[in-house]
């Protein structure tokens, strides 16, 4: 959209070399992420279930799987039923899901050899604004199309404010190479110096 068309010419203008990319694989690797997210779902439910004191045992952070599966949100239900059904038609699926999530993984950190990493927006859209009453699992979770394929690959990635439309804010999503963190927020340190100043308005 224009706020990111504005963020790239201002880091062009201040000196960014700024390379068209194509990572065909990027709805592939998106698609890909919902399979392995439900099978693996359904995973960790059907064990704490099966296993005596397991749900109990699990993290904090899993607070979900020690409720009744009638008490789980409906979005975590939806990805068990599709991770169950996709293992009963196919018991092989989600091994070759993990084996090309790491093809896929091999070809995007060719893809940005000698490069500081991949310029993409973080959503497809402007944040949205918080609901009134119970929100939906879409208002909860937002828009991943774009966030989960780096999830599936394992590479790291990070937002970065690119400006603001309607008063909302908009983010430029920056993703490095596997095992180079490092050289992926020095990237991020130079970028947001730069972008910090074509904000044309202020975050509410």
């Amino acid at each position: 959209g224009k706020v990111m068309g504005t963020a790239l010419d201002r880091l062009a203008g201040d000196g960014a070399e700024l390379v068209p990319l194509d990572w065909p694989a990027l709805r592939e690797a998106s698609e890909l992420h919902l399979v392995l997210y439900g099978i693996g779902q359904a995973l960790i439910a059907e064990t704490a279930g099966a296993v005596p004191g397991l749900a109990a045992s699990l993290p904090s952070g899993w607070v979900h799987w020690r409720r009744a599966i009638a008490d789980i949100p409906h979005i975590l239900q939806d990805a068990i039923a599709l991770g169950q059904a996709l293992a009963a038609a196919d018991p092989e699926l989600y091994a070759r899901g993990v084996r090309r999530a790491l093809a896929l993984g091999d070809a995007l950190d060719d893809a940005l050899a000698g490069l500081d990493g991949l310029i993409l927006p973080t959503t497809r859209t402007v944040a949205p604004r918080i609901p009134e009453g119970a929100p939906t699992a879409e208002e909860i979770y937002g828009d991943t199309a774009l966030t989960a394929p780096f999830n599936l690959t394992g590479s790291p990635a990070l937002s970065l404010p690119a400006g603001t439309s309607g008063g909302l804010p908009v983010g430029l999503q920056l993703v490095g190479r596997r095992g180079d963190d490092a050289a992926l927020l020095a990237a991020a340190l130079r970028l947001e110096a730069i972008l910090s100043s074509s904000c044309q308005e202020p975050l509410p």
